[in-house]
């Protein structure tokens, strides 16, 4: 079993990455899963999920740890082509902060519900 890392920041911050690294290798640990690569990505690049998404089509990874949903993407479509990229190269998605398997269903419906909502709130305050 091979688990991977998606830690992604808008800005280069050492710090922040390191914390959502910190808090999903302390899933890991509490999971009995050893982590084998992180990936990383900083700004609007993400040249590293390109690479993580290549990585879980080969079979290379079969868990992904992230601290939230959001870090595989902030806009919905994009979200739920990245989750059904990984179900499809058999990968299980976990979220650091609420322990979840995104292949679920319901995890994967309420996860759809959430990013939806979030989107929605974040377009409303960018309108005002």
């Amino acid at each position: 079993m091979s688990t991977a890392i998606y830690v992604r920041s808008a800005r280069p911050t050492p710090t922040i990455l390191a914390r959502q690294e910190a808090e999903c290798q302390a899933f890991a640990d509490r999971a009995g899963l050893t982590v084998t690569r992180c990936y990383t990505d900083t700004g609007t690049e993400r040249d590293d999920f390109q690479h993580m998404l290549e990585d879980a089509s080969r079979g290379n990874i079969t868990t992904l740890l992230v601290t939230r949903p959001d870090r595989l993407s902030r806009s919905f479509a994009t979200y739920l082509e990245s989750i059904d990229a990984l179900r499809e190269a058999d990968v299980a998605v976990f979220s650091a902060q609420g322990g979840a398997d995104h292949h679920q269903s319901s995890i994967h419906a309420q996860a759809t519900l959430g990013m939806a909502t979030y989107e929605e709130f974040v377009t409303d305050e960018a309108s005002d």
